[in-house]
C-alpha cells in the first residue's frame, strides 16, 4: 500500500498547518483550531461565549478555540459574530 500524497492533497495539508500556526501566533487560542463556516473567520471564540455553541452543526464546548474557513469565497471584511473576535484578513 502506497502512502504517497498527491500534490493537491499535500498543498491542502500544508496550507491548513501553516494557517493554524499563523492563527495561534496572532491570537490567544486556548482551545482547538476548528474548520468552520462563516464570514467572520478567521476568528477566536471569546472566553465568555456560551459553552453550547454550534459550529458546522456540531456542538463544541470550546470558548477560546480558533475558527477558520476552508471556503475562501466566504471571507469578508464585513463579517462579524457576537461570540468571536476576528483576525481580519483585510488588514
Amino acid at each position: 500500500m502506497s502512502h504517497v500524497l498527491s500534490i493537491s492533497s499535500f498543498l491542502r495539508l500544508w496550507f491548513v498547518f501553516f494557517f493554524i500556526n499563523c492563527i495561534q501566533k496572532y491570537m490567544s487560542c486556548k482551545g482547538a483550531c476548528l474548520a468552520s463556516v462563516g464570514t467572520d473567520q478567521p476568528a477566536e471564540v471569546v472566553d465568555d461565549a456560551p459553552k453550547n455553541l454550534k459550529f458546522n452543526a456540531k456542538s463544541f464546548q470550546n470558548p477560546g478555540a480558533c475558527l477558520y474557513t476552508r471556503t475562501q469565497s466566504m471571507l469578508s471584511c464585513d463579517g462579524s459574530h457576537w461570540h468571536t473576535r476576528r483576525l481580519c484578513p483585510c488588514a
